[in-house]
């Protein structure tokens, strides 16, 4: 929750006022540099977004980058990888990587998958995408060149 942009407190129909006040106070007490709005039924406009980002900017006077260490990483692929030695390295990745995402191809079936990873959880989408393998990895402090050596050395593990 700490790196979302805003927060949308949603289903506030169901719940009392006093209970929507304490989810407010709990939320602006621990996250208060990020902004909220309220709504019901899932009713988020580009407006509630808008209006919450010059907020949000304004608290951070001349628009200083506020993720400025959240960061990211390309990596493409010419051949496909051995489905266990990818689960490996997901499951070695440090904990300020948050998020993995792209297209793969497994050694194990010639189906390009959509790989979607975080929070220690994987789900993988059979796609019929006509698109080069490729991950993007994203987190907070990341060391390109450590990450670059691990990607290849858990890839290279199903290399002949």
């Amino acid at each position: 929750m700490a790196h979302c942009s805003n927060f949308v407190l949603n289903k506030s129909d169901l719940i009392t006022s006093d209970q929507l006040l304490k989810v407010i106070e709990t939320i602006t007490t621990r996250h208060p540099d990020i902004p909220y709005f309220i709504t019901s039924h899932g009713e988020v406009t580009l407006d509630h977004i808008k209006s919450n980002k010059l907020t949000k900017d304004e608290r951070f006077n001349g628009g200083k980058i506020i993720h400025s260490t959240l960061g990211h990483s390309i990596f493409y692929f010419s051949h496909s990888w051995h489905k266990q030695s990818f689960i490996n390295w997901l499951q070695n990745l440090p904990d300020h990587i948050y998020r993995v995402k792209g297209f793969l191809t497994f050694d194990d079936s010639n189906v390009k998958n959509l790989i979607q990873y975080t929070n220690n959880h994987l789900n993988l989408v059979s796609s019929h995408l006509n698109i080069d393998d490729y991950i993007v990895v994203i987190g907070h402090n990341i060391d390109k060149v450590q990450l670059s050596h691990s990607v290849q050395h858990y890839h290279k593990l199903n290399v002949t």
